[in-house]
């Protein structure tokens, strides 16, 4: 698996040139990243039973194992989530705005994370799933904690603060089982199903950071036209 590590560290790399960190690091302030947090509802709410589903399907004792730890440590982070919405007043979504046009991207790229979760063949596959959406979560905690602390609402917020980066950085599922995952053999064949599954996490990923774009933009474009319309 070490293989496979390394890929995902250079992709972090990556994915911190994505568009949509640049956006967030010229906030103005928090109401610009509503929208934002708002539409992610639905992914968030999902991810819970993405990690329930495919710690399920391990048949292997040992990571099976490791796949409980990673549930135990990121079960009930909705809760911070929800939370998080009420102290930045944002409305949790009801279902009409759940299944409304404007958050279909969000729908269509969990719905794509979920089926990773049932596709897998092995164990190893289900063991990527999950470095793979880490991998990314971190990526993105690393940014809006910088965000949420640049306006200083650190203390106000659970899930978009560095108390969430905190706990995506000292998961025992990672760090008490290094050793063991890096000495893990696979074969070409295993190596080609998990790229391709990671390739396809990567495209789901992209979808809903670059839905996190455009709504960024629009909002920013909406607010330009009003100071147009009402200069002061």
């Amino acid at each position: 698996m070490k293989k496979i590590d390394n890929y995902l560290l250079n992709r972090e790399a990556d994915w911190a040139n994505h568009p949509v960190f640049q956006r967030l690091s010229t906030l103005r302030s928090l109401d610009e990243f509503r929208g934002c947090a708002q539409v992610l509802t639905f992914w968030i709410m999902s991810f819970q039973d993405l990690i329930k589903f495919n710690t399920l399907q391990f048949q292997d004792p040992k990571l099976r194992q490791i796949a409980e730890t990673y549930l135990s440590e990121d079960i009930g982070h909705e809760q911070w989530f929800l939370q998080d919405l009420q102290s930045l007043s944002i409305t949790v979504p009801s279902v009409q705005e759940l299944y409304c046009q404007s958050s279909a991207s969000i729908r269509q790229a969990t719905y794509q994370l979920l089926a990773e979760v049932f596709r897998a063949t092995n164990d190893y596959e289900r063991l990527a799933l999950l470095f793979a959406v880490e991998s990314v979560a971190n990526v993105f905690f690393k940014n809006i904690s910088r965000v949420v602390e640049k306006f200083n609402y650190s203390q106000q917020l659970k899930y978009f603060s560095d108390n969430h980066l905190t706990v995506e950085c000292e998961h025992d599922f990672l760090v008490n089982n290094e050793s063991y995952l890096k000495l893990i053999e696979l074969t070409p064949e295993q190596e080609t199903s998990i790229f391709a599954l990671l390739h396809r996490v990567e495209s789901s990923f992209n979808l809903i950071l670059n839905t996190l774009v455009e709504l960024l933009d629009c909002t920013r474009l909406q607010e330009s036209q009003t100071i147009i319309l009402n200069p002061a």
